[in-house]
């Protein structure tokens, strides 16, 4: 399908001017923030307070980390204010935090404290009232990551893995040699399960588990070849006993090559964003013209009947399609955000300019999703302090983007031996954007009728 073609097909299925309405109610509507271009402006809320970086939470809410370290709440309120408060007296961390995450379903946060290998493991338990730090597992070189995937937040079970993804043994290059797994279970402060060493291809040697899908399986992969393209075998996993299911989803990803991140998949609705980099296109003897894809791909609840729309039409004129790690996925599914990197911007310093887009998911549209809406201006990996929608009690469902300001990493000094001392940057600013959907519905809602008024023109 073409652009062409689905503002077509779009026209034909919203005849006679019937708009797509949001669900919700009572919330703040108008087309202020909207640009003649149609691009979407964001509100600006200026945090007095530190913050470390937003995450999606509940209740209208955000999760962050505050100036003392602990796990934290943003809450909003009229008037476009922003507050924190702490939701524990835990963990303290310290400057350099990866592997943030929440799983706000389970009510449950957790993050990783410095060095994969060295740094601590830290767990909470909102509703349970439940804190608990872990040493490091396994602090072997080859361990560069941790891998954390939540198996039943009611039963209270969270999994640790330790990948080995290349070993070099006598020169010879080992990939994937094995994955020491770890399963807690927090509620009861129990290890349920213990896999340190095992051995590879053996049956204790687990998948890397990226996500549960439900309470029996989870998404399970294992390196299958160093090939180009790189290769992963993706399969249901029940960690229980072992079993391997396959189906017809599964196989799609594995004869797509699609290894979906757990933030472009939505179970609920049952569909998922890929990204795929082919080869396909011979220039001439070793030239290939890299071709580039952005697929949607839904199933049913017996994960068949498979329908895979590859909307890269969306995006011509565009070298790049959005990145999968970059979209965030509403609660309910309906709204999705990307961004996509824009070559035509270089300013030659290495910094990249992403642009921001916006989705509507619905049956109604060719291929299930509205055409994307872009917001105005442009981002860059440095100012960015995380994304994830929140419903906004005055606003309604918006994708909240944190930014920070800082002063430039400037020299302090330079040692008899040539060290470098660096000064310590100063904040100067943080806040938080709110992308309004109730905007983005606008934006969709002009752009069908300005598609109906040129059809009826032809």
């Amino acid at each position: 399908m073409t652009k062409i073609k689905y503002i077509t097909a779009v026209s034909m299925i919203f005849a006679c001017s019937m708009i797509v309405t949001c669900n919700s109610t009572g919330k703040v509507t108008g087309t202020d923030l909207i640009t003649d271009n149609n691009e979407v402006l964001p509100i600006h809320i200026s945090t007095s307070f530190f913050w470390e970086k937003i995450l999606p939470w509940r209740d209208g809410k955000l999760v962050t980390s505050d100036s003392k370290g602990r796990y934290a709440e943003i809450s909003f309120a009229s008037g476009n204010e922003a507050k924190i408060k702490p939701l524990v007296d835990f963990p303290r961390m310290e400057p350099w935090v990866i592997g943030f995450e929440t799983f706000p379903q389970a009510g449950l946060i957790t993050s990783l404290m410095g060095e994969h290998r060295v740094g601590l493991i830290h767990l909470a338990d909102i509703d349970g009232n439940i804190t608990k730090s872990h040493k490091p597992m396994r602090q072997w070189w080859a361990h560069d990551e941790v891998i954390t995937c939540l198996l039943d937040p009611d039963e209270g079970l969270i999994a640790y893995q330790y990948p080995i993804d290349v070993e070099y043994i006598n020169d010879a290059r080992i990939e994937n040699i094995g994955t020491s797994t770890y399963i807690y279970n927090y509620k009861t402060d129990n290890m349920v399960l213990k896999i340190e060493d095992p051995v590879r291809r053996s049956v204790t040697d687990f998948p890397e588990m990226a996500f549960a899908v439900d309470k029996q399986y989870v998404l399970g992969y294992k390196w299958k070849s160093a090939e180009t393209p790189f290769s992963w075998d993706g399969f249901f996993f029940d960690w229980r006993t072992y079993e391997i299911v396959r189906n017809d989803l599964t196989e799609t990803m594995n004869q797509m090559g699609i290894t979906p991140w757990h933030k472009s998949i939505n179970l609920e609705r049952r569909y998922l964003f890929a990204s795929i980099e082919t080869q396909d296109y011979y220039q001439g003897e070793f030239s290939y013209l890299r071709i580039k894809r952005f697929y949607k791909i839904s199933w049913d609840e017996n994960y068949s009947n498979i329908t895979i729309n590859d909307i890269s039409y969306m995006f011509e004129g565009w070298w790049q399609k959005p990145g999968i790690i970059s979209i965030d996925i509403s609660p309910d599914g309906s709204w999705v955000s990307a961004t996509i990197l824009d070559l035509n911007i270089n300013p030659g310093n290495g910094t990249g300019y992403y642009k921001r887009m916006f989705f509507h998911v619905d049956d109604k549209y060719p291929d299930g999703i509205s055409m994307p809406v872009f917001a105005y201006g442009y981002e860059t990996i440095a100012g960015i302090k995380g994304t994830a929608f929140v419903d906004h009690p005055v606003h309604g469902m918006c994708l909240a983007l944190g930014w920070q300001e800082w002063t430039d990493l400037a020299i302090d000094r330079v040692n008899a031996i040539g060290v470098l001392s660096f000064k310590p940057q100063e904040l100067l600013g943080n806040g938080i954007l709110l992308f309004r959907m109730e905007d983005v519905l606008a934006v969709i809602n002009r752009q069908l009728l300005e598609g109906e008024k040129n059809n009826e023109k032809r």
